[in-house]
Order: structure tokens, then sequence, then C-alpha cells
């Protein structure tokens, strides 16, 4: 840093800087690919996941419920449900 004449008595404060720019990394996220979907084994599970689930939800806190359901709608997509790898930016 240093400073040059300016314009009448003030000086302008002039910066020489070596940087490099930031690249992001191209994200991988999944695409699900509905119409390869299997709906007979996945409606399956669910009425059998439904009918565990509808008869222990009232002895169960509400935190559990939630998990229990989020972590059944994850699998039962990843398991039944083909998907393809992309990357984005």
């Amino acid at each position: 840093m240093s400073t040059v004449p300016g314009i009448s008595d003030h000086d302008a404060i002039v910066a020489d800087l070596d940087i490099k720019p930031a690249y992001v990394k191209k994200k991988q996220h999944n695409i699900f690919i509905f119409s390869k979907a299997d709906w007979v084994k996945m409606r399956e599970d669910t009425i059998k996941f439904a009918t565990d689930f509808l008869n222990s939800y009232i002895n169960t806190p509400v935190e559990e419920n939630w998990s229990s359901l989020k972590l059944f709608i994850t699998l039962s997509t990843t398991t039944h449900i083909p998907a393809k790898t992309t990357s984005k930016r």
C-alpha cells in the first residue's frame, strides 16, 4: 500500500493485491426417476408401516414418531425409486 498525490491537498491510497479467485466445487445431488419406481412394493411397505405405526404412535413421543416416519419415507424412496447422480454448481 502506498499513497500518491491526489486532487488539491488530499492524497489517494493505492493498494496492489495478488489474489486468486475461489472456485466453488460442484455439488452432487440425486434426481429420482419416478417413471421407473416400484410403486406396488412401495405401497405394500407403506401399508405395513402404517399398520405398525398406528398401533404404537399413542405411546411414543412426538419426536420419535416424526423420526420414524421420516426414516421410513427416506428409506422407501431410496429403495424403491431409482435415482441418477448429477453435479450442480
